[in-house]
């Protein structure tokens, strides 16, 4: 007869109102359990090489700051043989038994948009002042008085108005940077949180700016100074 694996009730976590973070926590679980903690490495984007990385050092740097024991990533792709990505129930625990941890964080890229500067035309009104121009010929002489005709323009008036003239325009798309995660606890299987989180760019801060969302999240998990 096959055994269950005790349901732990999923509660969804307050967020910061500025924040478009949906995590789920497990509030049937010790959290107390865990404090070694690994990150295993996210695969880059389609059309982002060294997102991945980024997305992965985010998440290091904002288990650090929650007071985790973060173990370093090259032990961990040793540990996982070069994989990247969400590791299924066997490859988890196996893997926090060789490094020694009692949770792994893991995840993927689900949405990734790079920066793009786009330029165009656009029409722009402005208000002009033309001078209009009339041709005259003065009758004169020369230095020895000798007759002559000197055609010229001159200035008889203006012209005023309002006119479109086209003037480049550039704009800056910021991109998309979106990222599903969870925490697991090895031992028994049980996710100890996990939920998803976006953000409308994908500069150098987009990954920590989602990490930090997802640990701000959970911080009644924490570990206890």
């Amino acid at each position: 007869m096959s055994r269950r694996a005790p349901f732990f009730p999923l509660v969804a976590a307050a967020l910061a109102a500025c924040s478009t973070a949906n995590i789920a926590l497990n509030k049937g679980f010790d959290h107390s359990r865990v404090r070694r903690v690994a990150v295993v490495g996210f695969k880059d984007a389609p059309r982002g090489p060294g997102s991945g990385d980024a997305m992965t050092a985010a998440f290091e740097q904002s288990l650090l700051a929650a007071g985790y024991d973060v173990v370093d990533r090259g032990a961990v792709a040793s540990a996982v043989g070069g994989r990247k990505g969400p590791l299924d129930a066997k490859a988890a625990k196996d893997a926090a038994t060789r490094l020694n941890v009692d949770a792994l964080v893991m995840g993927q890229i689900t949405a990734f948009a790079p920066q793009k500067q786009t330029t165009t035309k656009v029409d722009v009104l402005e208000n002009y002042d033309d001078p209009v121009y009339q041709t005259q010929v003065i009758h004169t002489v020369d230095q020895n008085g000798v007759p002559m005709d000197v055609v010229q323009k001159v200035v008889v008036g203006h012209r005023r108005g309002q006119r479109y003239r086209k003037e480049p325009r550039s704009y800056t798309d910021p991109g998309k940077l979106a990222v599903s995660a969870r925490m697991v606890y090895p031992g028994s299987g049980a996710v100890v949180w996990s939920g998803t989180d976006s953000t409308d760019s994908s500069d150098a801060d987009a990954a920590r700016s989602i990490s930090d969302d997802f640990l701000k999240a959970v911080k009644s998990t924490w570990p206890k100074k």
